[in-house]
C-alpha cells in the first residue's frame, strides 16, 4: 500500500526533500561530457527513481524532434521542483525545459513508511507510441515520426510528451 507523502502531516518538507537521492550530472555513467556540462550549467541535480525495487537515473537519449539526430533528456531537480530538460542535438522548435512539478508531488510512502521518489522518464520509439495511441483509441492530428518522452508517476499514470509544431503535445501513456 502506498500513500502520498504530502498527505502525511508528521513528515516535514525538509525530510521529504532529503529522502530524494540526487546526482550531479557528471556522476552518471554513460552521459556524454557535453550533456553533463550543460545540465550542470543549468544547476540540475538528477533525481533517482527508486520505487518498486527499481532504481533508475532519469537521463535518456533519443530522437525527440527529428529522426536524424541524437538528443538527450533528463529530469532536472532544482529549487524544490523537477522538470524535463532536453539537450538538443540540432535545431528544434520545442522548449528545452517543460513540465515543472514540485519534488514532493512524486513521493510515495510504502507500508514500512519508507519514502520513494517515483517520477521516471523513458524514451518511447514511434512504433511503440503508435501502439499506445491505438490501444487507447487516441488519434493525434499529426504523424508520429520520431521518439517521445514518456513521463511516468510509477505505479500510477503516465503521459508521453511529443515535440510537434514548436510545442510539447501530451499523448496517452502506457497505463
Amino acid at each position: 500500500m502506498l500513500l502520498s507523502a504530502l498527505s502525511q502531516p508528521s513528515i516535514s518538507k525538509a525530510e521529504l526533500q532529503s529522502s530524494i537521492v540526487r546526482f550531479r550530472p557528471g556522476e552518471l555513467p554513460g552521459v556524454p561530457r557535453n550533456v553533463a556540462d550543460e545540465l550542470q550549467r543549468r544547476n540540475c541535480m538528477i533525481p533517482m527513481m527508486d520505487y518498486g525495487g527499481k532504481r533508475e537515473t532519469n537521463v535518456i537519449h533519443g530522437q525527440f524532434a527529428a529522426s536524424v539526430r541524437q538528443d538527450w533528456a533528463a529530469l532536472c531537480s532544482r529549487n524544490g521542483k523537477n522538470f524535463i530538460v532536453v539537450i538538443w542535438g540540432g535545431t528544434h522548435d520545442c522548449p528545452s525545459e517543460f513540465e515543472a512539478i514540485s519534488d514532493e508531488a512524486y513521493l510515495q510512502i510504502d507500508i514500512d513508511r519508507r519514502t520513494h521518489f517515483s517520477r521516471l522518464i523513458t524514451r518511447v520509439k514511434p512504433k511503440k507510441l503508435r501502439l499506445y495511441l491505438q490501444d487507447n483509441q487516441e488519434k493525434p492530428k499529426f504523424a508520429i515520426r520520431h521518439d517521445g518522452v514518456a513521463d511516468a508517476f510509477v505505479g500510477k499514470a503516465s503521459v508521453v510528451h511529443y515535440c510537434h509544431a514548436g510545442k510539447w503535445k501530451k499523448l496517452q501513456g502506457s497505463d
